[in-house]
């Protein structure tokens, strides 16, 4: 879940607040705010979903195991 806030909201709120602090000391009409979606962000994207199905797969495996536990 991390992976994608980071992905959705950190990066670009960051990277917007990056371009205002560059730009906030320009004159009026000089200023501006760069929201930006790339790589980095579909890597954190990528990770998330690999994360979500590994723990899937390790679901599945404990529960598999559980009923190996009780079968005679």
């Amino acid at each position: 879940m991390l992976f994608f806030l980071n992905a959705l909201l950190a990066k670009p709120i960051v990277g917007a607040l990056h371009s205002v602090a560059a730009t906030f000391a320009n004159p009026v009409g000089q200023r501006f705010v760069s929201i930006s979606f790339g790589t980095p962000n579909v890597y954190d994207i990528f990770c998330g979903i690999l994360v979500m199905v590994i723990s899937w797969v390790m679901l599945e495996t404990s529960k598999i195991n559980e009923d190996n536990r009780y079968t005679v």
